[in-house]
């Protein structure tokens, strides 16, 4: 539930978009019991945090689907990943 407005964790936000943006990662493994459910390609429910939705657009852009198990869906990123 962090914001990006907050002094104290505000920055965490910034530094997590940094880091997707620098360093992609090859897979991301998404857990639709625990995040909000349509987080799985494409990523079309709701943003309930502002990392929910800096997730969602990373992964709309530059992933496909590997895999999918019940609630578990397997990501790999397809290109450069930004």
């Amino acid at each position: 539930m962090i914001r990006s407005g907050q002094p104290l964790f505000g920055e965490w936000l910034t530094q997590f978009e940094r880091d997707l943006d620098q360093r992609p990662p090859k897979f991301a493994l998404v857990d639709e019991s625990i995040i909000p459910p349509g987080t799985g390609l494409p990523a079309t429910g709701p943003a309930d945090t502002a990392a929910d939705q800096i997730f969602k657009q990373r992964i709309n852009r530059g992933y496909a689907i590997r895999a999918r198990r019940g609630n578990w869906t397997l990501l790999e990123r397809t290109g450069g990943g930004s």
